[in-house]
Protein backbone atom coordinates (compact mmCIF):
# COMPACT_ATOMS: atom_id res chain seq x y z
CA UNK A 1 0.00 0.00 0.00
CA UNK A 2 1.16 3.28 -0.90
CA UNK A 3 1.70 6.50 0.83
CA UNK A 4 -1.17 7.77 -0.61
CA UNK A 5 -3.84 5.39 0.34
CA UNK A 6 -2.28 5.65 4.11
CA UNK A 7 -3.12 9.38 4.19
CA UNK A 8 -6.47 8.81 2.91
CA UNK A 9 -7.42 6.10 5.36
CA UNK A 10 -5.87 8.58 8.07
CA UNK A 11 -7.60 11.43 6.86
CA UNK A 12 -11.15 9.21 6.93
CA UNK A 13 -10.42 7.91 9.89
CA UNK A 14 -10.17 11.55 11.33
CA UNK A 15 -12.70 13.42 9.51
CA UNK A 16 -10.65 15.43 7.55
CA UNK A 17 -11.70 14.67 4.16
CA UNK A 18 -15.62 14.09 5.07
CA UNK A 19 -17.93 11.67 3.66
CA UNK A 20 -16.96 8.86 2.18
CA UNK A 21 -18.53 9.33 -1.28
CA UNK A 22 -16.14 12.37 -1.72
CA UNK A 23 -13.58 10.07 -2.09
CA UNK A 24 -12.02 8.20 -5.26
CA UNK A 25 -13.94 5.61 -6.22
CA UNK A 26 -10.99 3.00 -5.57
CA UNK A 27 -11.07 4.26 -1.90
CA UNK A 28 -15.23 3.81 -1.96
CA UNK A 29 -14.78 -0.02 -2.25
CA UNK A 30 -15.78 -1.57 0.94
CA UNK A 31 -12.86 -4.01 1.00
CA UNK A 32 -11.39 -0.22 2.06
CA UNK A 33 -14.34 0.75 4.56
CA UNK A 34 -13.21 -2.31 7.22
CA UNK A 35 -11.59 -0.06 9.83
CA UNK A 36 -10.17 -3.16 11.22
CA UNK A 37 -8.69 -3.51 8.02
CA UNK A 38 -7.50 -0.08 7.81
CA UNK A 39 -6.31 -0.27 11.95
CA UNK A 40 -4.08 -3.28 10.66
CA UNK A 41 -2.85 -1.77 7.33
CA UNK A 42 -2.01 1.73 9.81
CA UNK A 43 -0.68 -0.40 12.21
CA UNK A 44 1.69 -2.09 10.02
CA UNK A 45 3.58 1.16 8.49
CA UNK A 46 5.90 2.75 10.88
CA UNK A 47 4.74 5.78 10.65
CA UNK A 48 1.18 5.17 12.72
CA UNK A 49 0.34 3.56 15.92
CA UNK A 50 -3.03 2.55 16.10
CA UNK A 51 -4.88 2.28 19.24
CA UNK A 52 -7.58 0.08 20.17
CA UNK A 53 -10.63 -0.02 22.20
CA UNK A 54 -10.35 -2.42 24.68
CA UNK A 55 -13.32 -4.70 25.49
CA UNK A 56 -14.52 -5.22 28.63
CA UNK A 57 -13.97 -8.59 30.54
CA UNK A 58 -17.26 -10.32 31.36
CA UNK A 59 -17.96 -9.87 35.43
CA UNK A 60 -15.27 -13.04 36.95
CA UNK A 61 -17.19 -15.47 39.11
CA UNK A 62 -15.03 -18.01 41.24
CA UNK A 63 -15.22 -21.68 41.41
CA UNK A 64 -16.03 -23.08 44.66
CA UNK A 65 -13.51 -22.84 47.45
CA UNK A 66 -11.57 -20.42 45.32
CA UNK A 67 -10.33 -17.07 46.95
CA UNK A 68 -10.86 -13.45 45.68
CA UNK A 69 -8.79 -11.44 47.17
CA UNK A 70 -9.12 -7.35 46.40
CA UNK A 71 -6.30 -4.89 45.88
CA UNK A 72 -5.67 -1.03 45.01
CA UNK A 73 -2.95 -0.40 42.84
CA UNK A 74 -2.25 3.40 44.04
CA UNK A 75 0.58 5.75 41.29
CA UNK A 76 0.99 9.27 42.56
CA UNK A 77 3.44 11.78 40.63
CA UNK A 78 4.75 14.42 42.34
CA UNK A 79 6.82 17.57 41.99
CA UNK A 80 9.88 15.92 43.39
CA UNK A 81 11.38 13.51 45.94
CA UNK A 82 11.27 15.33 49.05
CA UNK A 83 7.89 14.46 50.89
CA UNK A 84 8.60 17.77 52.69
CA UNK A 85 8.25 20.29 50.22
CA UNK A 86 7.00 18.79 47.26
CA UNK A 87 3.55 18.31 46.37
CA UNK A 88 1.17 15.20 44.62
CA UNK A 89 0.27 16.70 40.78
CA UNK A 90 -1.47 13.50 40.14
CA UNK A 91 -3.45 10.77 41.77
CA UNK A 92 -4.42 7.71 40.06
CA UNK A 93 -6.06 4.31 41.58
CA UNK A 94 -7.28 1.15 40.36
CA UNK A 95 -9.17 -1.29 42.48
CA UNK A 96 -8.88 -5.48 41.04
CA UNK A 97 -9.54 -8.70 41.90
CA UNK A 98 -6.87 -11.39 42.08
CA UNK A 99 -6.59 -14.61 42.58
CA UNK A 100 -3.72 -16.50 45.05
CA UNK A 101 -1.51 -17.29 42.26
CA UNK A 102 -1.58 -13.41 41.43
CA UNK A 103 -4.02 -13.76 38.38
CA UNK A 104 -5.97 -10.68 38.12
CA UNK A 105 -9.70 -11.37 37.24
CA UNK A 106 -11.17 -8.22 37.35
CA UNK A 107 -11.32 -4.16 37.62
CA UNK A 108 -13.63 -2.40 39.87
CA UNK A 109 -13.06 0.78 40.19
CA UNK A 110 -10.73 3.67 38.04
CA UNK A 111 -9.81 7.35 39.52
CA UNK A 112 -7.64 9.49 37.98
CA UNK A 113 -6.94 13.19 39.19
CA UNK A 114 -4.70 16.04 38.27
CA UNK A 115 -3.80 18.69 40.79
CA UNK A 116 -1.70 22.53 39.99
CA UNK A 117 1.13 23.07 42.44
CA UNK A 118 1.48 25.85 44.44
CA UNK A 119 4.60 26.59 42.05
CA UNK A 120 5.27 25.55 38.21
CA UNK A 121 6.63 22.04 37.49
CA UNK A 122 10.37 21.72 36.75
CA UNK A 123 11.92 21.01 32.85
CA UNK A 124 12.96 17.65 34.75
CA UNK A 125 9.67 16.69 36.15
CA UNK A 126 7.66 17.26 33.09
CA UNK A 127 10.64 14.65 31.40
CA UNK A 128 10.20 12.30 33.70
CA UNK A 129 6.51 12.44 33.83
CA UNK A 130 5.24 13.79 30.63
CA UNK A 131 3.02 16.59 33.09
CA UNK A 132 2.60 19.96 32.08
CA UNK A 133 1.80 23.31 33.58
CA UNK A 134 -0.99 23.34 31.39
CA UNK A 135 -1.73 20.05 32.04
CA UNK A 136 -2.76 20.47 35.85
CA UNK A 137 -3.92 24.49 35.45
CA UNK A 138 -6.81 24.70 37.44
CA UNK A 139 -7.38 21.24 39.11
CA UNK A 140 -7.58 20.12 42.54
CA UNK A 141 -7.90 16.39 43.07
CA UNK A 142 -11.68 16.39 45.17
CA UNK A 143 -11.13 14.43 48.36
CA UNK A 144 -14.83 13.67 48.76
CA UNK A 145 -14.21 11.80 44.90
CA UNK A 146 -10.86 10.12 46.56
CA UNK A 147 -13.29 8.96 49.34
CA UNK A 148 -16.57 8.02 47.10
CA UNK A 149 -14.60 6.29 44.70
CA UNK A 150 -14.93 2.52 45.18
CA UNK A 151 -11.09 2.18 45.18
Amino acid sequence: MNRLFFRYLVEVLVGIVGPMNMLPQPLRDETFLDLAAMADALGRSADYRVLRRLVARPTYTPANGQEVKTGVLLDTETTGLDHRKDEIIELGMVKFDYLADGRIVGVRDVFSAFNEPSGPISAEVTALTGITDEMVAGHRIDDTAVLACEC
